[in-house]
């Protein structure tokens, strides 16, 4: 991330309810309101699928 930053690339993360290290390397992070493992992968995995329906619909 922090390379991309470098570069002036747009940089997004995903993490748990804290926000971990990641936080603060990043330019939006969005955090799923949990500390279970399992739980923040499952949102995670939904908010993956918004973004690629997301751009689906740019493309049609």
């Amino acid at each position: 991330m922090k390379k991309a930053r470098e570069i002036g690339a747009f940089t997004l993360g995903m993490t748990g309810k804290e926000g971990g290290k990641l936080k603060g390397v990043v330019d939006h992070c969005i955090k799923a309101d949990s500390t279970l493992t399992p739980i923040i992968q499952e949102v995670h995995i939904a908010i993956i699928h918004m973004i690629c329906y997301s751009f689906d619909e740019m493309l049609e």
